[in-house]
Parts: structure tokens; sequence; C-alpha cells
């Protein structure tokens, strides 16, 4: 009998291995179920009347996430709140019109019309600048280096590299062409100039990699690869892999560090949106048709695939079209309307919002979604 009983014990147990691995094998495999699992087993799916709020008024000019808090930007402050909606800090700052960028905890920000600069990790004021020229663009990388793009008046555009600790690192001219887009590698060793010239009979853009330890001691010899492309460049991401990956009109090409390394990985073409600022991959939204048995309809996917253009995961979005994304470190939110849906780098569900009003205007970062109303902002935790 205990020889019977220990046979049954070890039946029963693999039985339960085999149906565990069965069940996580469907739930990776099968998009339905895993969608079905994910909001109704999981609770992965939300509506707004049961989730956290800060209410706001007419004066709030601008919201964002910074990692786990919620800032909210006014004419005279920027006001920090945690996940909760409880308020952090208040910092003292003139900016009525708004030039920032966020990556995890840090916030770079400075006004179109000001000569000041600001970086704000966390929820506390690190340093601040006064330049003798007005901002054009700004950006941080996740070590809270800051690169800002200036006007001049003898060069289109002079660009400034700061450290996390405020130290001016270097300044790179640009003569010819108009900056796009800038970005300092994850390690702290590389900034990434886009310029597009609009003087010739054709679009010219043009990266330029700069090696910044070189560029410290001397701007001669510090650009590494220079890519020349006749077609309008959008945008610049280096990943977390140190890809530099550049999005055009037509395409969206693996850059490099090297002459020779530049490679087209994605046509877009037939392409509904495409958005390269993923920390891994990068995406695309396209129409496809679906037989649903009784007529072909039009159903919207999105496709995720990596710096050499290979597909490594897709969403199904459906039928409803979508208004907009925004794509920040592992997640992506896709707006349809009145129905927020974010989703990770393999195209799984993080959370999907359901609201009884139009969404417009919202923000991300790996651990909570806002959404802002005209008097409150819905906080979603991820």
């Amino acid at each position: 009998m205990r020889r019977i009983s220990a046979k049954v014990k070890i039946i029963s147990i693999i039985l339960l291995v085999v149906s565990i691995i069965a069940m996580i094998t469907t739930y990776i495999v099968n998009d339905n179920i895993r969608e079905f699992i994910d909001t109704k087993i999981l609770k992965k799916e939300i509506s707004d009347d049961s989730v956290k709020n800060i209410y706001t008024n007419s004066s709030v000019i601008q919201t964002m996430t910074l990692a786990k808090n919620i800032v909210t930007l006014s004419s005279g402050e920027l006001k920090v709140y945690d996940f909760e909606g409880n308020a952090k800090n208040t910092i003292k700052m003139k900016i009525g019109n708004p030039i920032y960028d966020v990556e995890d905890k840090y916030l770079g920000i400075a006004d179109k019309n000001v000569t000041k600069i600001y970086l704000i990790e966390d929820d506390k004021l690190v340093w601040e600048k006064t330049l003798d020229v007005t901002v054009e663009k700004i950006e941080v990388n996740k070590n809270g280096y800051m690169a800002v793009v200036t006007k001049d008046s003898v060069y289109k555009s002079v660009v400034l590299v700061y450290s996390n600790k405020g130290e001016l690192l270097l300044k790179s001219y640009v003569s010819n062409g108009y900056v796009i887009d800038i970005e300092i590698s994850p390690d702290n060793k590389y900034l990434v100039i886009g310029e597009v010239d609009y003087s010739k009979t054709y679009i010219e853009s043009t990266v330029k990699v700069i090696d910044i330890q070189k560029a410290i001691k001397s701007e001669e010899g510090s650009v590494v690869n220079t890519f020349v492309k006749d077609k309008l460049l959008v945008n610049l991401k280096i990943k977390e892999n140190l890809s530099i990956i550049g999005q055009y009109s037509d395409s969206v090409v693996n850059i490099g560090y090297n002459k020779d390394e530049n490679k087209e990985i994605y046509k877009l073409s037939n392409v509904y949106m495409a958005d390269i600022e993923n920390t891994r991959y990068s995406f695309v939204i396209k129409k496809e048709e679906q037989d649903d048995i009784i007529k072909l309809k039009n159903t919207y996917v999105c496709i995720i695939f990596n710096e050499s253009g290979n597909e490594v995961a897709k969403y199904n979005i459906g039928d409803t079209t979508p208004k907009n994304v925004i794509a920040k470190l592992d997640s992506i939110a896709i707006n349809l309307g009145t129905e927020l849906v974010v989703i990770n780098q393999n195209g799984w569900i993080k959370k999907k919002y359901n609201s009884t009003k139009e969404i417009s205007r919202y923000d991300l970062s790996s651990y909570i979604i806002i959404i802002w109303y005209n008097d409150k902002i819905d906080i979603v935790g991820l």
C-alpha cells in the first residue's frame, strides 16, 4: 500500500508540473487567452472611478510622470506628488512655455523664452543654470546627464552637455542644419546630434556621433561617425544596448558607431504610426486584414522589432483606430479614445484603463500612468 501511495504521489506531482507548464505555455503563445487572464483574472483592467486622483485647476499648464512621482507645472512653481497623490515638494521656477525631457527619475526643463535650465532628480532640484542665450531643446539620459540645444548669433545652434552635477563638459557647434534631436548614451560616453539642412534643393539629414571624452579635450577628432541621408530625420534613440537608432520619413536605420555599420532595418511603408523611444525595441502600428468568417475587416496591430529589424512581439489592438501613442522605457501606451492600453516590450498587457471621458492628455513611466483632465489627474499604478 505504501508503494502504491508513493507512486500515486509521484504521478500526481508529475501531472501537476505538466499542467502548470501547459498553462504557462498557453498563456505565452495564445494572445486571446493571455488577454482574458490579464484583464479578468489578474485584474489588469481598471476604470476611472476606482483610481487615485490629484485635483487641479486651470493654472496647471503641464503634467508629467517622474519615476513613481507626478509633476504639475504652473506659471510660478513645479509641484511633485507621490503615486498616492500626496504632495512631496514645491520648487519655485518661472516657466510659461516649457521645454523638457524626462528619463526615469530625471527631469531637465527650461522655458523656451528664458535662459534658465533646471535638473530635477526624483522630487529635488539638483542644479540650475542661467545661460547667455535661449534654449531650443533639452535631452537627459538615465544618469542625469543633460544635452541642451541653444540659439546662437554666429552658428545655427550650439549643443551644450552637462554632467549630472551641473558641470559643463563640452560645446558642439552646428553651422549648417537645424537640430532635430540629440541623445546622450546610457554610459555617458557618446553624444549624438541629428540635424536637417533645408538650404539645398533636397532635404539632407546628418547624424553625428561624438566621443564625449575626446570632445572634452578638443572638438577636433571627436566625431567618430557621420551618417548622411537624403530623407527627413524625425527622431533619434540610443538603446540600452547602445545601438543608435534613427527614424526617418521612409525607414528606421541602425546608425552604429562606424560608417560601415549603417543599416536600414525597417521600411515605413503602409505604416500608421512608428516610434523608436523604448529602451530596448522599436515598434510600428499597421493595419491588417483579418477574416472574421463573414467578411474581411481591418484591424490594427502593434509590431515590435529589435535593432536588427526582426519582429520580437506583436499585439493585436483591434478594429478601433488608435488616436496616438506614447513609448517610454519598457512601456507602450496606446490611446483608443476612452480606453488606454499599456503593453510591455513583449507585447503583453500591463494595464487597461477605461474612462467615461475622451482621453487626450496622458503620460507614463515604468511605474504609473497619469491621465490629465481639466479638473483632475487620474493615477494608475502599473
